[in-house]
Parts: structure tokens; C-alpha cells; sequence
């Protein structure tokens, strides 16, 4: 085995504290707006049903959407749902046991 070079990754930047800061070094912000003016329009206990687009993934919509309810202080109790939409149903963040 003498001889045999190992492959090494290759350093693109070193990062400093201050890209820490900023939103975990180049992490892109996410725009929740849409999700959070469907969500806005409900009380506890409500729900929606939303028809996905063609080019959408269902887990990247569910996660937006629980990202969003988190943001108000909610959570989303996801229910079944027939191809291509999401049905959900925002409930308290934290559900009493």
C-alpha cells in the first residue's frame, strides 16, 4: 500500500465567529410568508386542506408549514389527505398530556 495517495477534501473559506453569526454561515433566510397567511386566518382546533404544486415535495410543504406554526406559537397535527394535497389541523405547541 506504499505509494497510495488518499483523497483529501479540498478547503473552499475558512469561517469566522461573525459568519456565525449571521445565520449560520451563507444558510439562505426562508420566506414563511405564505405559509404563515394561510396559517393566520386560523384558530386552535381549525385546519386547511392545500392542493400542492407539480414541481412541490410534500415533506418540504409540511415541514414550511410546522416551521411557520412554530412561529406563532402553534404546532400542526398533519391527517390523511388524498394525492397531491396536505390537510392539517394547528393545534397548541405544546398539547396538554
Amino acid at each position: 500500500m506504499a505509494g497510495m495517495r488518499r483523497a483529501v477534501p479540498k478547503l473552499l473559506r475558512r469561517l469566522t465567529s461573525d459568519d456565525y453569526r449571521r445565520r449560520g454561515a451563507g444558510t439562505p433566510q426562508l420566506d414563511l410568508a405564505p405559509y404563515t397567511e394561510i396559517l393566520h386566518g386560523l384558530s386552535v382546533g381549525e385546519g386547511a386542506e392545500v392542493a400542492l404544486e407539480p414541481n412541490e415535495k410534500q415533506r418540504v410543504v409540511k415541514r414550511r408549514f410546522s416551521m411557520a406554526a412554530s412561529l406563532g406559537g402553534h404546532a400542526i397535527k398533519w391527517r390523511t389527505a388524498s394525492e397531491g394535497h396536505l390537510r392539517f389541523q394547528l393545534i397548541p405547541k405544546n398539547p396538554p398530556k
